[in-house]
């Protein structure tokens, strides 16, 4: 890494964690499986990807603490291991992922998620309306990874700004995960 003040390189500014009002504004604006995976980072201190390859099968539930071994992270490549530790709020937070599914399915789902969503919108199309042709070739993966979680994330900041605006209130910044 380059030294601080001792290159011609511009130097970056310092990411700060995002204030708990800012969190708890857009946590309002995020559908049920985004919440709970803020969440569970919040409770853990675990990293973005950490969180989003979490895996029933990595989980030990065998104690009052939880734990989950993390095999792909950050220090994987010099031979450290890296495990998080789930307690009570955590665990109340990943139960309802470890039902219906499989030991080796991702705990959060994006295609669940989309389930979920067109479950509580079941009226948003007249009876008898057929389907409409897609419009992308994009298909939903297995999990999300940590640039759809950022951008779920942006959408939902930019969402409660949207509803500050109308209010005369100030915008809060747009975060990212990694700020947690």
């Amino acid at each position: 890494g380059l030294r601080a003040g001792k290159t011609e390189a511009r130097e970056s500014e310092p990411v700060c964690p995002v204030p708990e009002a800012h969190i708890e504004a857009a946590r309002a604006k995020l559908p049920p499986t985004l919440r709970a995976m803020v969440d569970l980072q919040l409770a853990t201190g675990a990293r973005p990807g950490e969180i989003l390859e979490l895996r029933p099968c990595d989980l030990d539930r065998s104690g009052d603490v939880w734990t989950a071994t993390v095999v792909r992270h950050k220090n994987a490549h010099r031979g450290k291991g890296r495990v998080l530790y789930l307690g009570p709020k955590a665990q109340a937070i990943v139960r309802p992922f470890l039902l219906n599914r499989g030991p080796a399915d991702y705990l959060f789902s994006p295609r669940e998620a989309i389930q979920q969503r067109k479950a509580e919108c079941e009226t948003h199309r007249r009876p008898n309306q057929p389907e409409s042709p897609r419009m992308t070739d994009r298909t939903i993966g297995d999990r999300y990874d940590t640039s759809t979680y950022r951008r779920a994330i942006a959408r939902a900041c930019k969402a409660v700004n949207v509803e500050r605006a109308k209010h005369g209130l100030p915008a809060i910044p747009v975060w990212h995960p990694h700020q947690l």
